[in-house]
């Protein structure tokens, strides 16, 4: 039978994984070495492996029973089925056993009758050799091989590190698993809304402030002879809160524009809109800002107000989107729609870069802006859209308005000064409602001044879902008789997004006759969007028409990767048919690589045409390599062939970027083939709050992003709060759901977690098992915040102590008393009736419940009607600081008949002394132990669960002198505790006294171990004085007695 201490301890140390796996491997390889196993039958307790089962890196369980062989291992099938998630029944009657189930899919039956040593698997029935099934008194062992053979995976035995590694041949049912939970965690910021209590975060008069500010000093000289001349730009981006408010700015300008643009808004925000108590607002802002959407219409940043009842992380376009922004000098972004290059914008006059009516295809759209630096420096900003059924819920009204002076914004800029535009306001609102679950009415007003024309604007539309169809249909016209009509629908094609629509604008709010003239009258467009094998693909082909032309245009996208290497190609056919007669043809392409490779990146591109000829036009590398921590070196080379007569032009730019710890320093130097030169020195700096609450400059803005500063401590009183006698908890995770961003708590407790999703509500927990010290658990799940753009977050997270719950269920057997497994055990608080906790007992009745809150508990056994309990443990208090009850342990009787417990025969009057200790000690259970958090649990330590001494000091027991210790002795090894008083307290148990004929005549002493700085100070209860034939006898007698035990060599004192 496999003994019960052992188990304990192995469950007891679970924690110190690789050490003691270490041991065990080591252990295990030299018994291996040592017996061969000719046959089933004489397999051993001293076989006996714990193990790992993982499928490549997925670890299912690190408690599975198996027994070794030379070159096999027989598993348990109660372990298998469990991690496979194999629904099996298996029935242990009169040393036989049956098994009836199913595995991956009901029509996938299986039955096994080791009575007639038959199987049947789908109805397929087979013999196997009767050695390779062991029938034990409450488990069923099975040989590796013929459980490979059953089932479609193959499992392998790694002894060097105690691991069942398994291969599937087919996806098994915890591998659909977790697929599905994977696909819910990278859409739980769309899907999952944050549920956990919300901890309000006040806005500020005044936070400490966010900026970024970048000057670049430009020296351009386009001959030797020439002077050199130099221009100054700077750009600057600031964010934090002001009155109560968040606020953004930005600004840039040059040494002869001191501001060519200039941003500058208020806002407050409140995802559950209650702002402005009955209006329901989500969102309030004044200063520079853009107007609701509208079909048709630009919509440019003016001065003025906005406000919002819309959801703000949700679309309120469904079928296009548009994307804009603050770009900073020298810097260029690209917009990626599913991983396809759909949009590049480099050195934006304005300052702010836009992509217009991105198309959105039925289903997730994930939308990837990636921005890069004149001197290697990257970032990424990603977004996620949905579209289809249930974007507008039935009865929501939702609704967006603003009111702009046009042509205006709060800072004016020197050609806005020189601009005499009349004060004329622009009112524009726009409205969603759901009628039904698939079926939407969208509207829309302007009221604007035109040439000094007063010109209103209305729309409509209507959008509707049917199946996995999606549409939308909409008419727009002014107060001049233009009209717009548009209509899209897209729809998935297998694993592809296909996406047709069609617009037609007769010149809505359109005056000037040569605006009019290149205005796009009508457009029809069809796109494709989906992956071909590992290959990204995006294809479309429209046609479209203004009052010159019309144009049909074809283009293609493909883009993977191929190792570590990415690449991007694009083709572009366009056919233009002027209204004169005349035709052109222009076919373009371009390809994008990148990669990196260690400390080396690099981007390279070329474009080039096919017709109207065949030619490379232009081409350009891009290299960046790290040559220290905070110091790297960009080349780049540009290279332009010429055209209509020009010569070819190539540019050579080199710099370096130095990350000082003040600011990012890059000098830079470019020289072209015309011998023209140009000097660069970029200054970069950003200023923001540490994760000390200090001002600090930093290498990565977080302007317009969400940072939560969190701090995990030990809430020793359980008040909640930080007091000055709490002590910080160093290594937790702290996890933002909603986004999946992490953060490690420091020395300090404090775990800084940036770059959230602004204004997002989002829960914020601890991750399992990732402090250090067992004891402690969360004091709740944990709370959610809503952090503001710009500004730090404080969220405090109290630990306190847990208690254990521990203890053996035994069946009693026509008197015999023994251990028995696979039973459910409920932990109850007697005070609520509800269920905390569910374990089941492992192969030896041991159960284990960790981590127990506060509160009154009793253990009980789940529902099963063929077991009835004879004795329950009473009810126990975990207090808030925590505690751990032993030996709480369950007796019951079957109601169905079970084998009689095998005799025990022995020759000797040694065995028959073991034999009477193991029966009186099944038979005579001990009563429960309880014990408050100031005095450990004791944990009985087995031979195979600690390194070997590497020092050790004498240490006395309030009556026992300290042993004298000789080189070339032995001791045998107990039990191990982390105090002095816990062994001391083991030592004078009563139940010893029962072994006390085993030992010789020899007393139990304690050897202080100090087992390093990650393990510390153990305190080893041991029999001492012996030699190494003396101590591994005894340690035998031990252990079948059900007491474990280890050999170890004393050092002399």
């Amino acid at each position: 039978m496999i003994k019960k201490t052992l188990a304990k301890s192995v469950r007891a140390q679970s924690k110190q994984g690789a050490t003691i796996r270490q041991l065990l491997s080591s252990l295990m390889i030299f018994c291996l070495a040592c017996t061969s196993l000719a046959s089933a039958d004489m397999i051993s307790e001293d076989d006996l492996l714990i193990l790992d089962l993982t499928v490549d890196k997925t670890v299912l369980t690190n408690n599975l029973v198996g027994y070794g062989q030379a070159d096999h291992v027989y598993l348990s099938l109660y372990d298998i089925a469990d991690a496979f998630e194999f629904p099996l029944d298996i029935s242990l009657q009169n040393n036989q056993a049956t098994v009836t189930g199913w595995f991956i899919h009901e029509s996938r039956t299986f039955f096994l009758d080791t009575a007639t040593n038959i199987a049947r698997i789908a109805g397929q029935e087979s013999n196997y050799d009767p050695n390779q099934v062991i029938v034990q008194d409450n488990d069923l062992l099975v040989d590796n091989r013929l459980l490979s053979t059953w089932f479609p995976v193959d499992l392998s035995l790694q002894f060097s590190t105690l691991t069942i590694k398994a291969h599937p041949r087919e996806e098994l049912p915890f591998q659909k698993r977790l697929a599905r939970y994977n696909r819910s965690v990278t859409t739980l910021s769309e899907a999952e809304p944050a549920k956990l209590p919300l901890k309000e975060t006040p806005y500020q008069f005044l936070s400490s402030p966010n900026l970024k500010f970048t000057l670049n000093y430009n020296s351009y000289r386009e001959n030797e002879d020439d002077d050199a001349d130099i221009n100054l730009t700077y750009s600057l981006i600031s964010s934090g809160e002001i009155a109560y408010m968040s606020s953004s700015l930005f600004l840039n300008g040059t040494n002869e524009n001191e501001i060519a643009n200039a941003r500058l808004n208020f806002w407050r925000s409140d995802a559950e809109g209650d702002l402005f108590g009955p209006f329901g607002l989500t969102q309030f802002s004044l200063g520079d800002t853009t107007p609701p959407y509208l079909p048709f219409l630009t919509r440019p940043v003016e001065r003025g107000i906005k406000f919002t009842n819309r959801d703000l992380f949700r679309s309120s376009i469904f079928d296009t989107v548009d994307f804009e922004g603050d770009l900073l000098n020298d810097w260029e972004v690209e917009l990626y729609r599913n991983n396809i290059l759909i949009g590049v914008e480099r050195d934006a006059p304005s300052g702010r870069y836009v992509f217009k009516d991105v198309p959105l295809t039925f289903g997730k759209n994930t939308i990837k802006l990636v921005f890069y630096g004149p001197n290697g420096q990257e970032r990424q900003e990603v977004k996620t859209y949905r579209i289809g059924p249930g974007m507008s819920e039935p009865g929501v009204f939702a609704y967006s308005a603003s009111i702009t002076e046009q042509g205006k914004t709060l800072i004016e800029t020197d050609e806005q000064k020189a601009t005499d535009s009349p004060d004329d306001p622009r009112i524009v609102s726009e409205f969603t409602y759901g009628l039904t679950r698939n079926l939407s009415l969208r509207g829309g007003l302007q009221l604007s001044t035109i040439e000094e024309e007063q010109v209103d604007y209305q729309s409509l539309d209507l959008t509707f879902s049917f199946s996995s169809l999606f549409g939308a249909v909409g008419a727009s016209r002014d107060s001049m008789g233009e009209n717009g009509y548009s209509v899209s629908l897209s729809a998935p094609v297998g694993k592809f997004g296909i996406r047709a629509s069609h617009i037609k604008n007769t010149g809505l709010l359109t005056l000037d006759e040569e605006d009019k003239d290149r205005l796009i009258t009508e457009k029809s467009e069809l796109s494709l969007l989906g992956p071909a094998g590992k290959v990204s693909t995006a294809t479309s082909i429209s046609r479209q028409k203004s009052a010159e032309s019309e144009d049909l245009i074809a283009s293609n996208s493909l883009s993977g990767h191929v190792g570590k290497l990415s690449w991007n190609h694009s083709l572009r056919y366009q056919l233009t048919e002027y209204n004169d007669g005349r035709d052109e043809e222009l076919t373009t392409g371009s390809l994008r690589l990148g990669s990196r490779w260690g400390p080396l990146r690099f981007r390279t591109g070329l474009r080039y045409g096919i017709a109207p000829e065949n030619e490379l036009t232009n081409g350009y590398l891009d290299t960046t390599i790290k040559l220290r921590k905070n110091l790297s070196a960009n080349f780049r080379v540009d290279h332009a062939l010429g055209q209509n007569g020009n010569d070819d032009l190539t540019k050579y730019v080199s710099g370096f970027n130095w990350q000082l710890k003040q600011l990012v320093f890059t000098p830079t130097l470019s020289y072209d083939s015309e011998e023209r030169y140009r000097g660069f020195i970029f200054l970069t700096t950003d200023l923001s709050e540490n994760s000390e609450g200090k001002l600090a400059f930093n290498k990565r803005s977080r302007g317009h992003s969400g940072t939560v500063r969190v701090y995990v401590f030990w809430d020793k009183n359980a008040n909640g709060e930080w007091d000055n006698d709490d002590e910080p908890i160093k290594g937790a995770e702290v996890i933002a759901v909603q986004g999946n961003h992490r953060a490690k708590s420091n020395a300090e407790g404090i775990a800084f977690i940036e770059y959230m999703t602004a204004d997002l509500r989002t829960d914020i927990q601890i991750t399992p098992n990732t402090w250090e010290d067992p004891s402690l658990s969360p004091a709740n799940a944990g709370y959610s915040v809503i952090p503001h753009p710009g500004v730090v977050t404080e969220l405090y997270l109290p630990f306190v102590k847990t208690g254990e719950i521990d203890g053996t269920f035994y069946i009693n057997e026509n008197g015999a008393v023994r251990e028995f497994s696979n039973v459910k055990l409920n932990l109850v608080n007697t005070q609520t009736g509800q269920i905390v906790a569910t374990e089941k007992t492992a192969y030896d009745g041991y159960y284990l419940f960790e981590q127990v809150p506060s509160g009154q508990y009793q253990v009980q056994i789940d529902n099963n009607a063929s077991l009835k309990p004879l004795r329950l443990p009473p009810s126990v208090t975990i207090g808030q600081r925590g505690g751990v009850h032993n030996g709480l342990d369950i007796v019951s009787v079957s109601t169905r008949p079970t084998p009689p417990v095998a005799k025990l025969t022995s020759s000797n009057t040694r065995q028959e002394q073991i034999k009477t200790l193991r029966l009186s000690d099944s038979l005579k259970l001990p009563a429960p132990s309880t014990s408050v958090a100031s005095t450990p649990k004791v944990k009985p330590v087995s031979a195979l669960s600690l390194k070997p001494v590497a020092q050790s000091t004498g240490s006395k027991t309030n009556n026992r002198p300290a042993v004298k210790r000789k080189s070339g002795q032995y001791y045998v090894q107990l039990a191990a505790f982390r105090t002095q008083k816990s062994a001391e307290s083991y030592i004078t148990a009563t139940q010893w006294m029962t072994f006390s004929g085993l030992f010789g005549g020899r007393e139990l002493s304690i050897i202080k171990a100090d087992l390093g700085a990650q393990k510390g100070i153990y305190h080893r209860v041991v029999v001492e004085s012996m030699s190494k034939q003396e101590a591994a006898d005894l340690c035998r007698e031990l252990k079948q007695i059900g007491q474990g035990c280890m050999v170890n060599a004393s050092q002399a004192d």
